[in-house]
């Protein structure tokens, strides 16, 4: 029969001692046939002897950790369980004023009772340094967060916060740094709360010392908004917890080092800590690829985008600034410093979290690209190769303050500024063949400019609950203000061949182009949350919001004299844009048990218009989105969740799908405009399973997504016998889909001391063109799979492989026989060991595999090996010496295939090759009343 929960357990959960709810939560109960094992014992005060009533005592399968029975001991401390199966259990006593204490517990077949009495210690006896006897768990649950016990972990002197998290159950984190729980990234990482550098966790785990951490907690994060209305799940998030002697001093580190070849490497950080703020500043300079060059980096190196403010969905143009050139690839040389200061006052209910920041990024190299276009009845083929060279300098202000009126009213506001400096310039030759011999046209190309981007925006949140449960206002503004501005210079000479070989035409172009944009959005949100009853409320959302656009283009011709002062009308525009966009939503949500269900619908209408003043051509349109939601939650414990969901959402076109401005960057290419295309609409389902367990370290996560659109917006492109191509966006008359299939398990070998995680996946993506008149229907699948082993011993070495195979297979209905399909494989290890006199050695090694497909008839490989040794010195192991090769084979060839609608691109491009490097580091710290 199923066992009821106690009344007095019931109550024991309900008055906040969550020792007990913790297993509640972790585990459900089994039912078990009547069986002749038991188990009893004393509970009692290891210091004074004294009996301990009201203690629990839980049963646990030492396999899985799951909830097999629990006991209280009574007045005179004694406890008794019984009528279980034979087998292999833990035994865990818990009780508010006593730190837990766990045994394990081995029933043989012919034992069918054993006696164990328990001693605890007092949390008093405890705080004064009293031994506990028995291990102590790693890992803890407090409500909903994981709270991992830092100090049970034992790492190298100086090991940093990343190398605390490698040794965490359930958290992984990659050679660049990026931290994964259960397959969703860790993008925050905050300390003590507080958010440190929120734009790079790498900033915290990286530099933060090991040493100084108490606590590792996980948890999802909820959005302001998310925790005044109490709908969302947040995101994960790692909240690093330090000990109370580790709040007040200072640390850091300065690390220094080069090759006889060049390669240079530097890196300072400091950092100063008080009970109320954090100082920190940091300085990077580096060469080498490795150090420096973070996301936002990466990402200010493409062209210049519009950037949209939160809110409603307005009608963007991502191609305002069009001549930049590319950037993803070459040899770089990043710079960057910051700073850090956070600090709260008034009882901690006001605080100020501020981050400055500067960066350059340097970026010099070459490549070669070879697509194949498959049309209706060829392939045409092209090839180009490209020298350039892109510089970027970011400066960057975010300040946060939030100030708690009172219990029941808050506000946060955030302000951000940033400017960007950038300057091109590349030169380009291609080459278009239809299939392999005849040659149809070919160009060269130089492009140069220099720009500038100022954006400031301010985000303000207002929130106030009521008396009534559940009842609560929110009041969000957001707003935007962009200037971009950009110049340079391009020239492009393109030569078209007839069918015999001979020079039919030859387009010249040499302009100066002068790019001003000015973008600003203003977006206010309202959220009513309103309870019906216990367990049902509703929630009213409403938004508003302005955008105003105006794009001054402008090109000009070169002149009998040399110089750039003859307009050129047909390429130069003056656009001013007027957005209105209003947006609904109510919600439905209903809560029971473990239960929560949210179902909601939204409509929002957007009035469009822009003016060209340069060619006195005007457009309006106005746009209706629907976008209904429902989502399942099912939380089977603190630690197991299910998850179901389905979304609609329309699609509407962008201004390059309507109405394109008029370029001639690229003569080869030129976009057309469709007044009449209408909005698509999606269809997307969604179910997930997570499940982790504490004790045993083991992890399971299923995920499956299924998307279709209907009419969805495609492009139809045109192909002329000279090999220009004109494309538009149609509505198609076929339905769009995407299906994934995913699953982690996670799993801690104890015989052999490794963590083991399994990862298949399985993607089907069907999409649908227009070319030169024929339906093209293009699919794409993907099977992948990925085992990673870790192993640490603590001193001794720590090792880490992963890797697997894949299979591509990418087919276009025009040229089946231009297909991509084929295997790859990759392989990531990496191990380090910890040698005598203070000396360690590592290595690194990544191979990457790409088959030949029968659209490139070769095989494509790099196998990239990196070791170093080093030693520490002092007495603290706080300097280090090391001497590292970096490629020593010489075989990091960069090179990429993907497959993107009837074009399959393979790319080739400068990388970092072998060098040898020798560097030094020195780690620092003086904490007030810390002991190293």
């Amino acid at each position: 029969m199923n066992k009821r929960l106690p009344i007095s357990l019931t109550k024991l959960f309900f008055t906040g001692q969550w020792k007990v709810s913790l297993f509640l939560l972790l585990s459900a109960f089994n039912s078990y046939a009547q069986q002749n094992h038991s188990i009893k014992g004393n509970v009692a005060d290891g210091l004074n002897k004294v009996k301990i009533s009201n203690a629990v005592v839980c049963l646990l399968s030492a396999k899985d950790s799951i909830l097999v029975d629990f006991a209280y001991s009574d007045a005179n401390g004694a406890y008794h369980i019984d009528k279980f199966k034979r087998g292999n259990f833990l035994l865990l006593i818990l009780h508010p004023n006593y730190a837990d204490q766990s045994a394990p517990i081995l029933l043989s077949r012919d034992q069918t009772a054993t006696i164990y009495n328990i001693e605890l210690t007092s949390k008093i006896n405890l705080l004064n340094e009293v031994i506990i006897k028995g291990e102590a768990r790693n890992a803890v649950l407090r409500g909903d967060t994981i709270e991992f016990n830092a100090k049970k972990i034992v790492l190298q002197k100086n090991a940093k916060v990343e190398d605390l998290l490698k040794q965490l159950p359930n958290i992984q984190v990659d050679q660049n740094g990026k931290i994964t729980v259960l397959g969703e990234t860790i993008s925050t990482v905050l300390v003590d709360g507080a958010e440190f550098f929120s734009d790079d966790p790498t900033l915290v785990t990286r530099n933060l010392r090991a040493d100084m951490v108490d606590k590792v907690q996980l948890y999802n994060r909820k959005s302001d908004k998310e925790l005044i209305t109490g709908v969302g799940n947040g995101k994960k998030t790692i909240n690093i917890q330090l000990k109370e002697n580790s709040k007040e001093g200072y640390f850091g580190k300065l690390e220094a080092g080069s090759s006889l070849d060049g390669r240079y490497q530097g890196q300072a950080m400091g950092n100063m800590f008080r009970l109320k703020y954090k100082v920190s500043v940091f300085g990077n300079i580096s060469n080498t690829g490795k150090l420096g060059l973070n996301n936002a980096d990466s990402k200010s190196l493409g062209s210049v985008q519009m950037v949209q403010a939160e809110g409603p969905r307005f009608i963007s143009n991502k191609n305002f600034n069009d001549i930049t050139s590319n950037g993803a690839s070459g040899i770089p040389l990043a710079r960057s410093a910051g700073m850090h200061y956070d600090t709260q006052w008034n009882k901690n209910n006001q605080s100020v979290n501020a981050d400055f920041s500067l960066s350059k990024v340097d970026i010099n190299g070459q490549e070669n690209t070879m697509s194949l276009n498959a049309l209706p009845s060829t392939v045409l083929r092209s090839d180009a190769d490209q020298s350039f060279r892109n510089e970027v300098s970011v400066k960057k202000l975010n300040i946060t303050y939030q100030s708690k009126f009172s219990s029941s009213s808050s506000l946060k506001v955030i302000i951000t500024g940033s400017q960007s400096l950038t300057s091109s310039s590349s030169s380009s030759f291609s080459a278009n063949r239809f299939g392999t011999d005849t040659l149809v046209n070919q160009g060269n190309r130089e492009v140069n400019s220099n720009g500038e981007k100022t954006v400031f925006k301010f985000n303000s949140f207002y929130a106030r609950k009521f008396s009534k449960p559940g009842r609560s206002f929110s009041w969000t503004a957001n707003i935007f203000t962009a200037n971009d501005q950009n110049a340079g210079n391009f020239k492009s000479i393109n030569t078209f061949f007839d069918r015999s070989g001979i020079t039919d035409n030859i387009l010249l172009t040499d302009q100066y182009k002068d790019n001003g944009i000015n973008t600003s959005n203003f977006v206010n949100e309202f959220t009513w949350s309103e309870p019906l009853s216990k367990g049902l409320s509703l929630l009213f959302n409403y938004e508003i919001g302005w955008n105003k656009g105006h794009s001054d283009r402008r090109s000009f011709n070169r002149s009998a004299s040399g110089l750039y002062a003859e307009p050129d009308a047909r390429f130069s525009n003056d656009l001013r844009s007027d957005q209105l966009a209003n947006q609904g939503k109510i919600s439905l949500i209903v809560k029971k048990d473990k239960h929560i269900f949210n179902i909601s619908n939204g409509v929002s209408l957007l009035h469009y218009h822009h003016n060209d003043r340069f060619t006195d051509a005007a457009f309006r349109r106005t746009f209706v989105n629907w976008n209904p939601t429902v989502n399942y939650t099912r939380q089977v414990s603190a630690l197991t969740m299910l998850q179901a969901g389905y979304s609609g959402q329309n699609n509407q076109p962008t201004i390059d799908h309507l109405q394109p401005l008029n370029n001639n960057n690229d003569p080869l290419n030129v976009r057309l405009g469709n007044p009449e295309i209408r909005n698509s609409f999606s269809n997307n389902l969604s179910i997930s399973y997570m499940s982790m367990r504490l004790v045993s370290g083991a992890s399971y996560v299923l995920q499956s997504m299924y998307s279709n659109t209907i009419n969805p917006i495609v492009p139809d492109i045109t192909t002329d016998p000279a090999g220009k191509t004109t494309y538009r966006f149609v509505n198609a008359d076929r339905n769009a889909s995407n299906l994934m299939l995913a699953a982690m398990i996670m799993s801690k070998v104890k015989s052999l001391g490794m963590i083991l995680a399994l990862k298949p996946n399985f993607t089907n993506n069907i999409n649908f063109g227009m070319t030169n008149g024929t339906l093209d229907k293009r699919n794409t699948q993907n099977y992948d799979i990925d085992l990673t082993i870790n192993k640490t011993v603590a001193s001794k070495y720590e090792f880490m492989a992963g890797g697997g195979p894949g299979y591509q297979r990418s087919i276009s209905s025009l040229q089946s026989q231009a297909n991509n399909n084929g295997w790859q494989y990759k392989l990531i290890t990496s191990l380090t060991r910890y040698l005598p006199f203070k000396t360690e050695f590592s290595t690194f090694v990544r191979a990457d595999f790409q088959s030949k497909t029968k659209a490139f008839r070769e095989d494509l490989s790099v196998f990239l090996l990196d070791a170093s040794i080093s030693k520490k010195f002092l007495k603290g192991d706080n300097l280090k010496l090391s001497v590292s090769g970096n490629d020593l084979l010489n075989q990091n060839n960069g090179f990429s295939r993907t497959s993107l609608g009837n074009t399959v691109t393979q790319n080739n491009y400068t990388t970092i090759k072998r060098y040898i490097f020798y560097s030094l580091k020195w780690d620092f710290s003086n904490m007030s009343k810390a002991s190293n």
